[in-house]
């Protein structure tokens, strides 16, 4: 992945990147509002943040009517820099058996046992499915991310070049 020489992220944290976002089952549950993607990349801004903007991680899952949340910061974002990404996750609610390793140009920075499913209500689990985006809630200006070879496996020696 390659930012463009004129991205601009917008402020917060709603500049996303890739995410696996879940399923709309929760919606049947008044008391579930809102479901947020299990497990996402995005580029970090303020209020969250200080300094330049960050590329960074969000882990969502557990319960959906009190999800736990987890963030990472990245490195500063560098545009005209292509960036490879690995990760290695284990799809559970159960934060003692979910799992996340990310690596960005081959180091770690992330490597922890961790919910990354919802559990609702009535028991069952979302769902996920991966998005690469280049979503900035509210910007009115262009900007542009390249993505090249994504590659999805159930073993790193599938996901090799």
């Amino acid at each position: 992945m390659r930012f463009g020489r004129g991205f601009r992220a917008t402020p917060g944290e709603w500049n996303f990147i890739a995410d696996w976002h879940n399923d709309n089952g929760y919606r049947k549950f008044a008391q579930v509002p809102n479901e947020y993607s299990n497990l996402c990349w995005l580029v970090r801004t303020y209020p969250r943040v200080t300094g330049p903007p960050r590329i960074g991680m969000r882990i969502m899952g557990g319960l959906s009517t009190a999800p736990r949340t987890v963030h990472v910061n990245g490195p500063v974002l560098r545009t005209r820099h292509w960036y490879d990404f690995l990760v290695r996750t284990v799809w559970s609610p159960d934060p003692s058996r979910g799992y996340v390793e990310w690596w960005l140009d081959g180091k770690r920075l992330y490597s922890h046992h961790v919910a990354t499913l919802y559990t609702r209500p009535d028991g069952s689990l979302s769902v996920v499915n991966f998005y690469e985006v280049n979503y900035r809630l509210h910007a009115s200006w262009d900007s542009t991310i390249y993505y090249d070879g994504t590659r999805l496996g159930p073993t790193r020696a599938s996901v090799r070049y």
